[in-house]
């Protein structure tokens, strides 16, 4: 592991969610997850809703990231989302119970591509919920 950390905050239209030193920050982005460490290139890129992770001097840790943007810039990663939550404060059967009730209606065949798209989004949020 480099000597060398960024700085990650993590925002949400309600405020400052997280910001720590880290040395390497894991994404969902529309192409699959990508990986950040020191020195990386400026980037900008969507994020999909799934886990974040991240580690660092302060040790190991993870986000649900419900989608948004992503910023590299200057050895500093920001990530502008419309809400987070802790693994660790989520009932994981509530949510495998979520994502299969998603599937189910996906299945069903007679959306609008809105409410598909939305339904999309939301099991991807579940899915991410119950570690799936």
């Amino acid at each position: 592991m480099s000597d060398e950390t960024l700085n990650l905050k993590v925002v949400t239209p309600s405020g400052l969610a997280l910001e720590q030193q880290v040395s390497t920050v894991v994404l969902k982005g529309e192409l699959g997850e990508f990986g950040i460490l020191a020195g990386h290139v400026p980037l900008v890129s969507t994020v999909i809703p799934g886990l974040m992770t991240y580690e660092g001097p302060e040790g190991s840790g993870s986000l649900i990231i419900h989608g948004g943007m992503s910023e590299v810039r200057d050895n500093a990663v920001t990530v502008l989302t419309k809400a987070v939550e802790s693994p660790g404060n989520v009932d994981v059967s509530e949510a495998t119970g979520e994502a299969a009730d998603i599937e189910r209606r996906l299945e069903n065949g007679s959306l609008t591509d809105e409410e598909r798209r939305e339904l999309t989004r939301r099991l991807m949020i579940a899915r991410a919920r119950a570690g799936l």
